[in-house]
């Protein structure tokens, strides 16, 4: 069940990057990408949602 949820989101997350509706930057994909990492919980989903979050740039400090 969480694979399934795991999928759906992920799939959802980058079809609405691809359709233009989110704008592609970190902080409109942090939250999604936050939502997949809580998600996961085999170790192979949480590397991968791991990975994206790595791949976005660090929100400055202000």
């Amino acid at each position: 069940m969480k694979l399934f949820r795991h999928v759906r989101l992920t799939l959802e997350f980058w079809r609405l990057l691809r359709s233009g509706k989110m704008p592609d930057t970190a902080q409109a994909r942090r939250p999604m990408c936050s939502t997949l990492a809580e998600c996961c919980r085999t170790g192979h989903q949480l590397e991968q949602a791991r990975a994206m979050l790595a791949e976005l740039p660090s929100e400055p400090t202000r």
